[in-house]
């Protein structure tokens, strides 16, 4: 389902559908459940959007509350802007909520917390792309830690003769 809301400038999309983070798919790309709620103000295009990872009903027996949907669960949560400068150069910044509730065996994080930046731009005939994300959250074994790490990320393309010259870096 794919509409315009018709007194403001904005665009929703709900069902499954295609989604990819703003760290040149670092973090994510999928098709997912979900609703996205995009708007353009000007320069600005403000986007909310939650997604259904997993429902892992009846995924592990014993007690009542295993069998109900929507109990053991993942959901992410997606805040991002960008905003162009100009017509050659975009600058972005988000927020995603991962929600980590289904029953594993293995060490997973409860809650994570990406934060992050991005920015595009064309030199004539080359790209830039770079972005910069910290995640953090908690893990949900009895060890206390803490989740915390960051990624660094760049990508260049420049047209060479007949095809295009490209390179990337991930940290």
């Amino acid at each position: 389902l794919d509409f315009n809301i018709p007194t403001v400038p904005v665009n929703a999309k709900v069902g499954v559908k295609p989604w990819a983070d703003a760290y040149k798919g670092t973090f994510g790309i999928f098709d997912g459940s979900g609703a996205t709620l995009t708007g353009k103000f000007g320069a600005a295009t403000l986007t909310l959007a939650g997604f259904r990872l997993a429902d892992a009903e009846g995924a592990v027996s014993g007690t009542a509350d295993n069998l109900v949907s929507g109990k053991k669960t993942s959901d992410l949560v997606v805040v991002d802007g960008k905003f162009a400068i100009n017509k050659d150069v975009t600058v972005g910044a988000n927020y995603y909520a991962l929600m980590y509730d289904v029953p594993v065996a293995a060490r997973v994080a409860e809650f994570t917390n990406t934060i992050g930046a991005n920015v595009a731009a064309k030199f004539g005939a080359a790209s830039v792309d770079a972005f910069v994300g910290y995640q953090f959250g908690d893990y949900r074994d009895a060890t206390g830690q803490d989740l915390s790490a960051w990624a660094a990320g760049a990508t260049g393309k420049i047209k060479a003769g007949p095809g295009t010259a490209s390179l990337s870096a991930l940290y």
